[in-house]
């Protein structure tokens, strides 16, 4: 999986649509989010299955707003697994999705 080459990098959403989007990534890490994996430029986060089509449709929204990351959703069993990977001098985009998993996880 590798980032989009030539993308700038940078979130197009203002604030009040990242608020919002904020929101509906809490919401779904806390009803479905059951493990999550930061790896050097990428973070991989798992989630029940029954949660796909919310998974889907951040993953198309985040694609939307961050075209600079490469951004997958694959089944793997009965987990749904979402692959955000991006560019290194971008991996700190990363870092608010890794420390909301890690505070629903511990919670």
């Amino acid at each position: 999986m590798e980032a989009h080459e030539g993308s700038t990098v940078a979130c197009s959403l203002g604030s009040a649509e990242l608020t919002a989007r904020h929101g509906d990534v809490a919401a779904l890490f806390a009803d479905g989010l059951t493990a999550a994996n930061h790896y050097g430029d990428t973070l991989e986060l798992r989630f029940r299955e029954r949660y796909e089509p919310r998974v889907q449709a951040l993953a198309t929204a985040e694609r939307e707003c961050c075209p600079f990351m490469d951004i997958e959703v694959q089944r793997e069993g009965r987990d749904v697994v979402l692959l955000l990977d991006c560019p290194p001098e971008a991996a700190a985009t990363l870092d608010p999705f890794a420390e909301l998993a890690a505070r629903t996880l511990a919670a």
